[in-house]
């Protein structure tokens, strides 16, 4: 990946955060959502951005379902906040990589637990 495209995906990352914070209503966005990644691609046509939601997996679904429901205004305000040429549609999806390493911390303490037995 080139920088030019880390310089955007970075930005879009931390305005899509700062858009999701303050200016979405929708009550099922009122949990704790960080955008933990944003994958651009080359023509800026399509951005993946992915998400942690710090709830249960039933309502990570709520949140991916309002998110894509809220993405054309979410491109809209992108479009006043960014610079580029052009703004990328945005598919929104759920970063298991915090839970996958909450997991492996868990097992990690269980190993290290039956082994002091």
């Amino acid at each position: 990946m080139n920088r030019r495209l880390d310089r955007i995906n970075f930005t879009i990352r931390k305005i899509l955060g700062e858009i999701i914070s303050t200016d979405l209503s929708d009550p099922r966005l009122s949990s704790v959502i960080s955008v933990t990644e944003v994958s651009t691609s080359p023509d800026l046509a399509n951005a993946s951005v992915y998400i942690s939601v710090f709830l249960n997996e039933q309502t990570s679904d709520d949140v991916l379902k309002a998110l894509s429901a809220a993405s054309g205004k979410m491109q809209k305000l992108l479009s006043g906040r960014v610079r580029i040429r052009r703004i990328p549609k945005l598919t929104f999806f759920i970063d298991s990589h915090i839970d996958d390493g909450l997991r492996m911390d868990t097992l990690i303490s269980d190993a290290i637990a039956s082994d002091n037995k």
